[in-house]
Protein backbone atom coordinates (compact mmCIF):
# COMPACT_ATOMS: atom_id res chain seq x y z
CA UNK A 1 0.00 0.00 0.00
CA UNK A 2 1.55 3.21 -0.77
CA UNK A 3 0.29 5.05 2.70
CA UNK A 4 0.33 2.83 5.37
CA UNK A 5 -0.91 5.93 7.47
CA UNK A 6 -3.78 6.37 5.50
CA UNK A 7 -4.40 2.25 4.95
CA UNK A 8 -3.93 2.11 9.42
CA UNK A 9 -6.70 4.67 9.81
CA UNK A 10 -9.24 2.73 7.46
CA UNK A 11 -8.25 -0.44 9.20
CA UNK A 12 -8.93 0.56 12.57
CA UNK A 13 -12.01 2.34 11.62
CA UNK A 14 -14.02 -1.00 10.26
CA UNK A 15 -16.20 -2.83 12.32
CA UNK A 16 -14.28 -6.13 12.03
CA UNK A 17 -10.67 -6.99 13.43
CA UNK A 18 -7.99 -7.53 10.63
CA UNK A 19 -4.22 -7.83 9.99
CA UNK A 20 -2.57 -7.97 7.15
CA UNK A 21 -0.14 -10.82 6.06
CA UNK A 22 3.06 -10.75 3.41
CA UNK A 23 3.49 -13.11 0.92
CA UNK A 24 5.61 -14.53 3.75
CA UNK A 25 3.02 -15.14 5.73
CA UNK A 26 4.65 -12.61 8.19
CA UNK A 27 2.36 -10.18 10.05
CA UNK A 28 2.71 -6.40 8.31
CA UNK A 29 -0.37 -4.79 10.17
CA UNK A 30 -3.28 -5.51 12.78
CA UNK A 31 -6.07 -3.16 13.66
CA UNK A 32 -6.71 -2.51 17.35
CA UNK A 33 -9.74 -4.84 17.29
CA UNK A 34 -7.30 -7.78 16.53
CA UNK A 35 -4.88 -7.15 18.76
CA UNK A 36 -7.89 -6.98 21.63
CA UNK A 37 -8.80 -10.50 20.28
CA UNK A 38 -5.22 -11.83 20.34
CA UNK A 39 -4.46 -9.70 23.74
CA UNK A 40 -1.34 -8.70 22.42
CA UNK A 41 0.93 -5.60 21.64
CA UNK A 42 1.83 -4.26 18.11
CA UNK A 43 4.88 -5.02 18.43
CA UNK A 44 4.82 -8.69 19.58
CA UNK A 45 2.85 -9.73 16.17
CA UNK A 46 4.26 -7.28 13.20
CA UNK A 47 7.02 -9.41 11.44
CA UNK A 48 6.69 -12.43 13.08
CA UNK A 49 5.31 -15.32 11.27
CA UNK A 50 1.78 -16.51 12.35
CA UNK A 51 2.45 -20.32 11.42
CA UNK A 52 5.65 -19.41 14.34
CA UNK A 53 3.12 -17.87 15.92
CA UNK A 54 0.23 -20.44 15.98
CA UNK A 55 1.71 -23.62 15.25
CA UNK A 56 -1.37 -25.56 16.11
CA UNK A 57 -3.09 -23.52 12.55
CA UNK A 58 -0.73 -25.55 10.35
CA UNK A 59 -3.34 -28.45 11.10
CA UNK A 60 -6.70 -26.92 10.38
CA UNK A 61 -8.26 -25.39 7.18
CA UNK A 62 -6.93 -22.20 8.09
CA UNK A 63 -3.71 -22.78 6.99
CA UNK A 64 -4.66 -24.31 3.82
CA UNK A 65 -7.40 -21.19 2.60
CA UNK A 66 -4.60 -18.71 3.94
CA UNK A 67 -1.95 -20.24 2.06
CA UNK A 68 -4.22 -20.86 -0.98
CA UNK A 69 -5.53 -17.25 -1.16
CA UNK A 70 -1.74 -15.68 -0.82
CA UNK A 71 -0.31 -17.75 -3.75
CA UNK A 72 -3.12 -17.63 -5.59
CA UNK A 73 -4.28 -14.45 -4.91
CA UNK A 74 -7.80 -15.02 -4.58
CA UNK A 75 -10.82 -13.89 -2.26
CA UNK A 76 -11.85 -16.67 0.07
CA UNK A 77 -14.54 -16.92 3.05
CA UNK A 78 -14.35 -20.09 5.27
CA UNK A 79 -15.24 -20.55 8.85
CA UNK A 80 -13.46 -22.58 11.49
CA UNK A 81 -12.42 -22.89 15.49
CA UNK A 82 -9.81 -20.47 16.41
CA UNK A 83 -6.79 -22.32 17.87
CA UNK A 84 -6.50 -19.28 19.82
CA UNK A 85 -9.83 -18.84 21.06
CA UNK A 86 -11.37 -22.32 20.54
CA UNK A 87 -14.00 -20.75 19.14
CA UNK A 88 -15.84 -20.48 15.49
CA UNK A 89 -14.90 -17.45 13.44
CA UNK A 90 -15.64 -16.60 9.87
CA UNK A 91 -13.19 -14.94 7.96
CA UNK A 92 -13.01 -12.82 4.67
CA UNK A 93 -9.66 -13.08 3.09
CA UNK A 94 -9.14 -10.57 0.35
CA UNK A 95 -5.13 -10.42 -1.91
CA UNK A 96 -2.95 -7.27 -1.88
CA UNK A 97 0.07 -6.70 -4.23
CA UNK A 98 2.41 -7.78 -1.48
CA UNK A 99 0.16 -10.11 0.58
CA UNK A 100 -3.35 -11.00 2.26
CA UNK A 101 -5.65 -8.40 4.43
CA UNK A 102 -8.01 -10.86 6.73
CA UNK A 103 -11.04 -9.75 8.64
CA UNK A 104 -13.20 -11.48 10.92
CA UNK A 105 -15.75 -11.84 13.63
CA UNK A 106 -16.78 -14.30 16.13
CA UNK A 107 -19.49 -16.67 14.88
CA UNK A 108 -19.70 -18.71 18.41
CA UNK A 109 -23.27 -17.60 19.12
CA UNK A 110 -24.72 -17.74 15.22
CA UNK A 111 -22.90 -21.78 14.80
CA UNK A 112 -24.96 -22.15 18.28
CA UNK A 113 -28.19 -21.15 16.75
CA UNK A 114 -27.65 -22.57 13.40
CA UNK A 115 -26.51 -26.03 14.95
CA UNK A 116 -29.81 -25.39 17.51
CA UNK A 117 -32.17 -25.23 14.39
CA UNK A 118 -30.90 -27.79 12.17
CA UNK A 119 -30.90 -30.55 15.07
CA UNK A 120 -34.77 -29.02 15.41
CA UNK A 121 -35.37 -29.45 11.99
CA UNK A 122 -33.24 -32.89 11.95
CA UNK A 123 -35.41 -34.03 14.43
CA UNK A 124 -38.90 -32.83 13.66
CA UNK A 125 -41.39 -35.85 12.28
CA UNK A 126 -42.42 -32.87 9.83
CA UNK A 127 -40.98 -32.63 6.67
CA UNK A 128 -39.29 -29.36 5.77
CA UNK A 129 -38.11 -28.81 2.31
CA UNK A 130 -36.29 -25.84 0.75
CA UNK A 131 -36.93 -24.90 -3.33
CA UNK A 132 -36.07 -22.29 -5.53
CA UNK A 133 -37.64 -19.57 -7.70
CA UNK A 134 -37.75 -22.36 -10.02
CA UNK A 135 -39.60 -24.94 -7.38
CA UNK A 136 -36.33 -26.77 -7.61
CA UNK A 137 -35.34 -28.63 -4.46
CA UNK A 138 -32.34 -26.99 -2.67
CA UNK A 139 -32.78 -28.42 0.76
CA UNK A 140 -34.38 -31.54 2.70
CA UNK A 141 -33.71 -32.32 6.15
CA UNK A 142 -33.82 -36.21 7.34
CA UNK A 143 -37.81 -36.99 6.68
CA UNK A 144 -37.71 -35.70 3.48
CA UNK A 145 -35.45 -38.39 2.32
CA UNK A 146 -37.56 -41.23 4.80
CA UNK A 147 -40.62 -40.21 3.21
CA UNK A 148 -39.19 -39.49 -0.26
CA UNK A 149 -37.75 -42.74 -0.48
CA UNK A 150 -34.48 -41.18 -1.89
CA UNK A 151 -31.52 -39.67 -0.27
CA UNK A 152 -31.24 -35.31 -0.09
CA UNK A 153 -28.15 -35.64 -3.00
CA UNK A 154 -30.38 -37.61 -5.44
CA UNK A 155 -33.02 -35.61 -4.92
CA UNK A 156 -31.95 -31.96 -4.69
CA UNK A 157 -32.45 -29.76 -8.51
CA UNK A 158 -35.82 -31.76 -8.99
CA UNK A 159 -39.06 -30.42 -9.08
CA UNK A 160 -42.11 -32.11 -7.30
CA UNK A 161 -43.51 -34.05 -10.06
CA UNK A 162 -39.97 -35.66 -10.54
CA UNK A 163 -39.28 -36.79 -6.95
CA UNK A 164 -43.52 -38.07 -6.45
CA UNK A 165 -44.46 -38.69 -10.34
CA UNK A 166 -47.28 -40.19 -9.46
CA UNK A 167 -48.74 -36.90 -7.67
CA UNK A 168 -50.84 -34.42 -9.10
CA UNK A 169 -49.11 -31.07 -7.77
CA UNK A 170 -51.23 -28.55 -9.50
CA UNK A 171 -52.92 -27.12 -6.28
CA UNK A 172 -49.31 -27.19 -4.22
CA UNK A 173 -47.91 -25.40 -7.48
CA UNK A 174 -49.97 -22.71 -7.82
CA UNK A 175 -49.80 -21.68 -3.86
CA UNK A 176 -45.59 -21.91 -4.52
CA UNK A 177 -46.18 -19.68 -7.11
CA UNK A 178 -48.07 -17.17 -4.69
CA UNK A 179 -45.70 -17.34 -2.24
CA UNK A 180 -43.15 -16.17 -4.85
CA UNK A 181 -45.25 -13.54 -6.55
CA UNK A 182 -46.54 -11.97 -3.56
CA UNK A 183 -44.45 -12.99 -0.65
CA UNK A 184 -47.67 -14.23 1.58
CA UNK A 185 -47.58 -17.59 3.35
CA UNK A 186 -49.81 -20.22 1.57
CA UNK A 187 -51.43 -23.58 2.96
CA UNK A 188 -52.82 -26.52 1.15
CA UNK A 189 -53.60 -30.51 1.85
CA UNK A 190 -52.56 -32.35 -0.97
CA UNK A 191 -52.48 -36.34 -0.93
CA UNK A 192 -48.92 -37.52 -2.52
CA UNK A 193 -48.79 -40.83 -4.14
CA UNK A 194 -45.61 -43.10 -3.03
CA UNK A 195 -44.90 -46.61 -4.21
CA UNK A 196 -47.19 -48.64 -1.89
CA UNK A 197 -49.46 -45.83 0.02
CA UNK A 198 -51.02 -42.77 -0.44
CA UNK A 199 -50.16 -40.19 1.99
CA UNK A 200 -52.24 -36.71 3.09
CA UNK A 201 -50.09 -33.72 3.52
CA UNK A 202 -50.90 -30.16 5.25
CA UNK A 203 -48.70 -28.28 3.75
CA UNK A 204 -47.50 -25.08 4.93
CA UNK A 205 -45.44 -22.72 2.17
CA UNK A 206 -43.42 -19.37 3.55
CA UNK A 207 -41.27 -16.96 1.76
CA UNK A 208 -37.40 -16.88 2.47
CA UNK A 209 -36.26 -13.41 2.01
CA UNK A 210 -33.44 -12.11 0.86
CA UNK A 211 -31.82 -8.71 3.05
CA UNK A 212 -33.20 -6.67 0.12
CA UNK A 213 -37.08 -8.27 1.08
CA UNK A 214 -37.13 -10.48 -2.20
CA UNK A 215 -38.66 -13.72 -2.10
CA UNK A 216 -35.42 -16.23 -2.75
CA UNK A 217 -36.70 -18.99 -1.96
CA UNK A 218 -40.14 -20.99 -0.62
CA UNK A 219 -39.58 -23.06 2.43
CA UNK A 220 -41.91 -25.75 2.91
CA UNK A 221 -43.21 -27.59 6.61
CA UNK A 222 -45.11 -30.84 5.57
CA UNK A 223 -47.16 -32.62 8.07
CA UNK A 224 -48.47 -36.53 7.68
CA UNK A 225 -51.90 -36.07 8.42
CA UNK A 226 -53.04 -39.19 6.59
CA UNK A 227 -54.62 -41.02 10.33
CA UNK A 228 -56.37 -37.85 10.75
CA UNK A 229 -57.95 -38.06 7.21
CA UNK A 230 -59.00 -41.59 7.93
CA UNK A 231 -60.67 -40.17 10.48
CA UNK A 232 -62.44 -37.38 9.21
CA UNK A 233 -63.39 -39.56 6.76
CA UNK A 234 -65.19 -42.17 9.06
CA UNK A 235 -66.57 -39.31 10.85
CA UNK A 236 -68.24 -37.85 7.06
CA UNK A 237 -69.59 -41.50 7.00
CA UNK A 238 -71.03 -41.60 10.11
CA UNK A 239 -72.38 -38.04 9.54
CA UNK A 240 -73.27 -38.80 6.33
CA UNK A 241 -75.10 -41.63 7.66
CA UNK A 242 -76.87 -40.03 10.26
CA UNK A 243 -78.33 -36.90 8.21
CA UNK A 244 -79.05 -39.33 5.08
CA UNK A 245 -81.53 -41.25 7.40
CA UNK A 246 -83.17 -37.47 8.52
CA UNK A 247 -83.53 -36.06 5.11
CA UNK A 248 -84.73 -38.88 3.61
CA UNK A 249 -87.72 -38.74 5.52
CA UNK A 250 -88.89 -35.49 5.10
CA UNK A 251 -90.64 -33.40 2.18
CA UNK A 252 -88.48 -30.68 1.91
CA UNK A 253 -85.61 -31.01 -1.19
CA UNK A 254 -81.93 -31.27 0.50
CA UNK A 255 -78.51 -31.44 -1.75
CA UNK A 256 -74.90 -31.07 -0.85
CA UNK A 257 -73.11 -29.09 -3.74
CA UNK A 258 -69.48 -28.00 -4.47
CA UNK A 259 -69.28 -23.94 -5.47
CA UNK A 260 -67.37 -23.06 -8.59
CA UNK A 261 -65.70 -19.86 -8.23
CA UNK A 262 -64.31 -17.80 -10.80
CA UNK A 263 -60.84 -15.93 -10.45
CA UNK A 264 -61.88 -13.16 -8.87
CA UNK A 265 -63.68 -15.36 -6.33
CA UNK A 266 -67.02 -15.43 -7.36
CA UNK A 267 -69.40 -18.08 -7.13
CA UNK A 268 -70.15 -19.06 -10.99
CA UNK A 269 -71.42 -22.20 -10.80
CA UNK A 270 -72.03 -25.15 -8.47
CA UNK A 271 -71.95 -29.18 -8.90
CA UNK A 272 -74.08 -31.76 -7.17
CA UNK A 273 -72.37 -33.89 -5.01
CA UNK A 274 -75.79 -35.57 -3.29
CA UNK A 275 -79.28 -35.30 -2.47
CA UNK A 276 -82.67 -36.39 -1.06
CA UNK A 277 -85.21 -38.62 -2.64
CA UNK A 278 -87.70 -34.81 -2.42
CA UNK A 279 -85.01 -33.18 -4.18
CA UNK A 280 -86.12 -34.72 -7.47
CA UNK A 281 -89.53 -33.46 -6.80
CA UNK A 282 -89.15 -30.18 -5.66
CA UNK A 283 -86.82 -29.57 -8.43
CA UNK A 284 -87.86 -32.26 -11.55
CA UNK A 285 -84.08 -33.09 -11.85
CA UNK A 286 -83.48 -36.51 -11.97
CA UNK A 287 -79.63 -37.45 -13.01
CA UNK A 288 -77.92 -34.73 -11.00
CA UNK A 289 -74.77 -36.39 -9.05
CA UNK A 290 -71.86 -34.92 -10.31
CA UNK A 291 -73.36 -32.78 -12.94
CA UNK A 292 -72.62 -28.60 -12.64
CA UNK A 293 -76.28 -26.18 -12.54
CA UNK A 294 -75.19 -24.68 -15.61
CA UNK A 295 -75.38 -28.19 -17.21
CA UNK A 296 -79.02 -29.05 -16.21
CA UNK A 297 -80.17 -25.30 -16.60
CA UNK A 298 -77.72 -23.29 -18.60
CA UNK A 299 -80.27 -20.34 -17.58
CA UNK A 300 -80.32 -20.64 -14.13
CA UNK A 301 -80.15 -17.36 -12.52
CA UNK A 302 -77.37 -15.67 -11.26
CA UNK A 303 -78.22 -14.84 -7.65
CA UNK A 304 -78.31 -18.22 -7.04
CA UNK A 305 -74.30 -18.88 -7.50
CA UNK A 306 -73.35 -15.82 -6.12
CA UNK A 307 -75.53 -15.77 -2.52
CA UNK A 308 -73.77 -19.85 -2.55
CA UNK A 309 -70.35 -18.18 -3.32
CA UNK A 310 -70.76 -15.92 -0.30
CA UNK A 311 -72.08 -18.66 2.35
CA UNK A 312 -68.41 -20.41 1.52
CA UNK A 313 -66.58 -17.27 1.73
CA UNK A 314 -68.36 -15.94 5.09
CA UNK A 315 -68.80 -19.66 6.15
CA UNK A 316 -72.18 -18.15 7.41
CA UNK A 317 -75.70 -20.03 6.65
CA UNK A 318 -78.58 -18.09 5.00
CA UNK A 319 -82.37 -18.00 4.83
CA UNK A 320 -84.11 -16.18 1.52
CA UNK A 321 -86.75 -16.68 -0.47
CA UNK A 322 -85.76 -15.90 -4.35
CA UNK A 323 -87.57 -17.29 -7.83
CA UNK A 324 -86.54 -19.63 -9.74
CA UNK A 325 -87.89 -19.12 -12.91
CA UNK A 326 -85.61 -21.06 -15.75
CA UNK A 327 -85.82 -24.16 -13.33
CA UNK A 328 -89.31 -24.28 -12.27
CA UNK A 329 -90.82 -21.08 -13.57
CA UNK A 330 -91.55 -20.62 -9.66
CA UNK A 331 -90.32 -19.42 -6.19
CA UNK A 332 -88.13 -21.43 -3.32
CA UNK A 333 -87.57 -20.70 0.05
CA UNK A 334 -83.96 -21.55 1.03
CA UNK A 335 -82.03 -22.20 4.32
CA UNK A 336 -78.42 -22.33 3.05
CA UNK A 337 -75.28 -23.59 4.94
CA UNK A 338 -71.05 -24.04 4.78
CA UNK A 339 -70.40 -27.77 5.67
CA UNK A 340 -66.56 -26.92 6.05
CA UNK A 341 -66.44 -30.69 7.30
CA UNK A 342 -66.82 -31.87 3.65
CA UNK A 343 -64.53 -29.36 2.03
CA UNK A 344 -64.27 -26.04 1.77
CA UNK A 345 -66.40 -24.85 -0.88
CA UNK A 346 -68.99 -27.68 -0.25
CA UNK A 347 -72.30 -25.95 0.76
CA UNK A 348 -75.63 -27.75 2.32
CA UNK A 349 -79.08 -26.30 0.79
CA UNK A 350 -82.45 -26.89 2.60
CA UNK A 351 -85.64 -26.31 0.09
CA UNK A 352 -89.26 -25.82 -0.25
CA UNK A 353 -91.07 -24.55 -3.68
CA UNK A 354 -93.22 -22.36 -2.54
CA UNK A 355 -94.71 -21.12 -5.66
CA UNK A 356 -98.44 -21.80 -4.95
CA UNK A 357 -97.77 -19.91 -1.07
CA UNK A 358 -96.48 -17.10 -3.26
CA UNK A 359 -99.18 -16.99 -5.78
CA UNK A 360 -101.91 -17.31 -3.03
CA UNK A 361 -99.90 -14.15 -1.41
CA UNK A 362 -100.39 -12.05 -5.30
CA UNK A 363 -103.77 -12.93 -5.28
CA UNK A 364 -104.31 -11.93 -1.34
CA UNK A 365 -102.62 -8.70 -2.53
CA UNK A 366 -104.22 -8.46 -5.74
CA UNK A 367 -107.79 -8.30 -3.70
CA UNK A 368 -106.36 -6.13 -1.03
CA UNK A 369 -105.33 -3.60 -3.55
CA UNK A 370 -108.76 -4.42 -5.07
CA UNK A 371 -110.69 -3.70 -1.64
CA UNK A 372 -108.51 -0.43 -1.09
CA UNK A 373 -109.40 1.24 -4.56
CA UNK A 374 -113.34 0.16 -4.53
CA UNK A 375 -113.02 1.62 -0.97
CA UNK A 376 -110.73 5.34 -2.55
CA UNK A 377 -113.47 5.00 -5.31
CA UNK A 378 -116.49 5.01 -2.81
CA UNK A 379 -114.60 7.41 -0.70
CA UNK A 380 -114.32 9.34 -4.00
CA UNK A 381 -117.95 9.12 -4.80
CA UNK A 382 -118.98 10.32 -0.97
CA UNK A 383 -116.85 13.05 -1.01
CA UNK A 384 -117.83 13.90 -4.36
CA UNK A 385 -121.55 13.83 -3.50
CA UNK A 386 -121.01 15.69 -0.40
CA UNK A 387 -118.95 18.61 -2.11
CA UNK A 388 -122.43 18.50 -4.98
CA UNK A 389 -124.79 18.82 -2.17
CA UNK A 390 -122.74 21.46 -0.38
CA UNK A 391 -122.79 22.91 -3.70
CA UNK A 392 -126.54 22.69 -4.07
CA UNK A 393 -127.32 24.31 -0.58
CA UNK A 394 -124.51 27.16 -1.28
CA UNK A 395 -126.81 27.36 -4.66
CA UNK A 396 -129.93 28.01 -2.80
CA UNK A 397 -128.85 29.74 -0.30
CA UNK A 398 -128.00 32.15 -3.26
CA UNK A 399 -131.28 31.55 -5.01
CA UNK A 400 -132.96 32.11 -1.89
CA UNK A 401 -131.33 35.06 0.03
CA UNK A 402 -130.31 36.85 -3.27
CA UNK A 403 -132.63 36.66 -6.28
CA UNK A 404 -135.99 35.11 -4.41
CA UNK A 405 -135.91 37.85 -1.98
CA UNK A 406 -135.64 40.13 -4.84
CA UNK A 407 -138.28 38.31 -7.22
CA UNK A 408 -140.47 38.50 -3.98
CA UNK A 409 -139.86 42.49 -3.90
CA UNK A 410 -140.87 42.57 -7.16
CA UNK A 411 -144.01 40.63 -6.55
CA UNK A 412 -144.88 42.43 -3.96
CA UNK A 413 -144.16 45.55 -5.30
CA UNK A 414 -146.35 45.05 -8.44
CA UNK A 415 -149.11 43.76 -6.56
CA UNK A 416 -149.88 47.64 -5.25
CA UNK A 417 -150.72 48.52 -9.04
CA UNK A 418 -153.96 49.83 -9.17
CA UNK A 419 -154.76 49.25 -12.89
CA UNK A 420 -158.59 50.39 -12.26
CA UNK A 421 -158.06 53.39 -10.67
CA UNK A 422 -157.49 56.25 -13.61
CA UNK A 423 -156.42 58.27 -10.53
CA UNK A 424 -153.31 56.08 -9.16
CA UNK A 425 -151.50 56.67 -12.57
CA UNK A 426 -148.68 58.60 -10.60
CA UNK A 427 -148.89 55.86 -7.99
CA UNK A 428 -148.77 53.59 -10.83
CA UNK A 429 -146.17 54.64 -12.34
CA UNK A 430 -143.49 55.10 -9.06
CA UNK A 431 -144.58 51.41 -8.54
CA UNK A 432 -143.55 50.33 -12.20
CA UNK A 433 -140.27 52.13 -11.95
CA UNK A 434 -139.54 50.68 -8.41
CA UNK A 435 -140.05 47.20 -10.21
CA UNK A 436 -137.79 48.26 -12.91
CA UNK A 437 -135.07 48.84 -10.51
CA UNK A 438 -135.62 45.50 -8.43
CA UNK A 439 -135.69 43.15 -12.03
CA UNK A 440 -132.28 44.68 -12.98
CA UNK A 441 -131.63 44.15 -9.41
CA UNK A 442 -132.96 40.52 -10.41
CA UNK A 443 -130.60 40.20 -13.49
CA UNK A 444 -127.44 41.61 -11.65
CA UNK A 445 -127.90 38.68 -9.38
CA UNK A 446 -128.65 36.34 -11.76
CA UNK A 447 -125.39 37.11 -13.40
CA UNK A 448 -123.71 36.97 -10.25
CA UNK A 449 -124.75 33.52 -9.50
CA UNK A 450 -123.84 32.32 -13.34
CA UNK A 451 -120.45 33.98 -12.32
CA UNK A 452 -120.26 31.84 -9.49
CA UNK A 453 -120.89 28.53 -11.12
CA UNK A 454 -118.97 29.34 -14.55
CA UNK A 455 -117.16 32.62 -14.28
CA UNK A 456 -117.36 34.53 -17.31
CA UNK A 457 -113.78 35.64 -17.30
CA UNK A 458 -112.63 32.41 -17.06
CA UNK A 459 -114.90 30.81 -19.92
CA UNK A 460 -113.72 34.14 -21.98
CA UNK A 461 -109.59 34.51 -21.00
CA UNK A 462 -108.43 31.49 -19.51
CA UNK A 463 -107.16 30.16 -15.98
CA UNK A 464 -104.93 32.60 -15.99
CA UNK A 465 -107.15 35.92 -15.70
CA UNK A 466 -109.26 34.06 -13.38
CA UNK A 467 -106.70 33.63 -10.99
CA UNK A 468 -105.63 37.10 -11.45
CA UNK A 469 -109.43 38.40 -11.35
CA UNK A 470 -109.64 36.23 -7.58
CA UNK A 471 -106.43 38.38 -6.45
CA UNK A 472 -108.01 41.61 -7.58
CA UNK A 473 -111.47 40.84 -5.94
CA UNK A 474 -109.94 40.01 -2.34
CA UNK A 475 -107.92 42.97 -2.44
CA UNK A 476 -107.70 43.57 1.19
CA UNK A 477 -105.70 43.57 4.17
CA UNK A 478 -103.78 40.45 2.46
CA UNK A 479 -102.00 40.98 -0.58
CA UNK A 480 -101.83 38.64 -3.37
CA UNK A 481 -99.34 37.89 -5.68
CA UNK A 482 -99.92 35.38 -8.51
CA UNK A 483 -97.16 33.78 -10.47
CA UNK A 484 -97.82 30.96 -13.71
CA UNK A 485 -95.31 29.01 -15.44
CA UNK A 486 -96.10 26.50 -18.41
CA UNK A 487 -99.66 27.43 -19.11
CA UNK A 488 -99.44 27.98 -23.12
CA UNK A 489 -100.97 25.37 -23.79
CA UNK A 490 -104.58 25.62 -22.86
CA UNK A 491 -106.06 23.61 -20.25
CA UNK A 492 -109.40 21.53 -20.41
CA UNK A 493 -111.98 23.40 -19.25
CA UNK A 494 -113.32 21.02 -15.85
CA UNK A 495 -109.87 21.13 -14.95
CA UNK A 496 -109.36 25.00 -15.43
CA UNK A 497 -112.80 25.25 -13.35
CA UNK A 498 -111.14 22.92 -10.76
CA UNK A 499 -108.13 25.03 -10.24
CA UNK A 500 -109.87 27.94 -10.48
CA UNK A 501 -112.40 27.01 -7.42
CA UNK A 502 -109.68 24.98 -5.61
CA UNK A 503 -107.88 28.56 -5.75
CA UNK A 504 -110.86 30.71 -4.89
CA UNK A 505 -111.36 28.70 -1.86
CA UNK A 506 -107.87 28.92 -0.74
CA UNK A 507 -107.71 32.39 -1.18
CA UNK A 508 -111.03 33.09 0.65
CA UNK A 509 -109.81 31.12 3.92
CA UNK A 510 -106.64 33.30 4.08
CA UNK A 511 -108.53 36.67 4.22
CA UNK A 512 -110.80 34.36 6.69
CA UNK A 513 -108.74 32.89 8.92
CA UNK A 514 -104.87 33.62 8.14
CA UNK A 515 -104.82 37.30 9.32
CA UNK A 516 -101.67 37.13 6.74
CA UNK A 517 -99.87 40.30 5.33
CA UNK A 518 -98.39 38.58 1.70
CA UNK A 519 -99.80 35.49 -0.06
CA UNK A 520 -98.40 34.27 -3.01
CA UNK A 521 -100.30 31.85 -5.72
CA UNK A 522 -98.49 29.66 -8.10
CA UNK A 523 -99.56 27.59 -10.97
CA UNK A 524 -97.21 25.35 -13.13
CA UNK A 525 -97.60 22.79 -15.62
CA UNK A 526 -94.39 20.64 -15.67
CA UNK A 527 -94.05 16.97 -17.46
CA UNK A 528 -97.64 16.57 -17.93
CA UNK A 529 -98.67 17.49 -14.02
CA UNK A 530 -100.27 20.26 -12.27
CA UNK A 531 -98.34 21.81 -9.33
CA UNK A 532 -100.48 24.78 -7.26
CA UNK A 533 -98.95 25.75 -4.45
CA UNK A 534 -100.35 28.42 -2.27
CA UNK A 535 -98.01 30.44 0.37
CA UNK A 536 -99.47 33.11 3.11
CA UNK A 537 -97.15 34.55 6.52
CA UNK A 538 -100.44 34.17 8.57
CA UNK A 539 -100.99 32.85 11.98
CA UNK A 540 -101.00 29.09 10.77
CA UNK A 541 -103.25 26.26 12.17
CA UNK A 542 -103.17 22.57 13.46
CA UNK A 543 -103.59 20.59 10.21
CA UNK A 544 -105.12 17.99 11.51
CA UNK A 545 -107.70 19.37 13.74
CA UNK A 546 -108.72 21.98 10.77
CA UNK A 547 -108.96 18.80 8.43
CA UNK A 548 -111.35 17.63 10.95
CA UNK A 549 -113.30 20.11 11.78
CA UNK A 550 -112.93 22.19 8.38
CA UNK A 551 -115.78 22.15 5.99
CA UNK A 552 -113.31 24.14 3.39
CA UNK A 553 -110.08 21.71 3.34
CA UNK A 554 -112.43 18.69 2.79
CA UNK A 555 -114.12 20.29 0.02
CA UNK A 556 -110.90 20.90 -1.09
CA UNK A 557 -109.55 17.66 -0.88
CA UNK A 558 -112.98 15.99 -2.63
CA UNK A 559 -111.89 17.99 -5.94
CA UNK A 560 -108.30 16.87 -5.82
CA UNK A 561 -109.54 13.31 -5.13
CA UNK A 562 -111.83 13.56 -8.14
CA UNK A 563 -108.42 14.55 -10.56
CA UNK A 564 -106.39 11.49 -9.34
CA UNK A 565 -104.12 14.08 -7.59
CA UNK A 566 -102.93 14.64 -3.94
CA UNK A 567 -102.74 17.61 -1.57
CA UNK A 568 -99.93 17.94 1.36
CA UNK A 569 -100.51 21.34 3.83
CA UNK A 570 -97.69 22.17 6.16
CA UNK A 571 -98.55 25.08 8.48
CA UNK A 572 -96.72 26.93 11.59
CA UNK A 573 -96.79 30.03 12.41
CA UNK A 574 -95.71 33.08 9.65
CA UNK A 575 -95.69 30.16 7.18
CA UNK A 576 -98.57 27.89 6.05
CA UNK A 577 -98.20 26.39 2.29
CA UNK A 578 -100.54 24.16 0.06
CA UNK A 579 -99.13 22.22 -2.22
CA UNK A 580 -101.36 20.33 -4.62
CA UNK A 581 -100.94 18.01 -7.94
CA UNK A 582 -102.52 16.08 -10.28
CA UNK A 583 -102.02 14.87 -13.53
CA UNK A 584 -103.23 16.22 -16.59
Amino acid sequence: MSNPLDTSLILNAIPLACYMLDRDANFSYVNDKALHFFKMKREEMLGKNVWAMFPESVKTNYYKEINDAIVHQKEITFEYISVFSKSWIKLSVMPLLDGVVISFSCIERDKHNENLYKTLVENTPDIITKWTRDLELSYGNSAFEAAAGISLADALGKTHQEIWPNTDFNALINKAKTVINDGNSQTVVIPITTTDREIFYDIKLSPELTVGGKVESVIEISRDITSLKISQDAFSTELRNKYKSLFNSINQGFCIIDVIFDDHGTGIDYRFIEANPAFEKQTGISNYEGRTMKEISPNHEKHWYEIYGDIVKNQKSAHFELPALALINGWYEVEAFPISVLGDNVVGILFNDITERKRVQEVLIQNELKDFEKKQQKEILKASLNAQEEERQRIAEMLHNGLGQVLYGVKANLERLKLEDENAYEENLKVLERSKELLGMCIKESRRISHELMPSILEDFGLKAGVNDICAQLKGKTRFKCTFSGLDAPLDKYLQLAIYRIIQELALNIMKHSEAHHASINITVEDNQVNVTVKDNGKGFDVSERRDKGIGLKTIESKVKLLNGKMTITSVPQQTTVHIQFPL
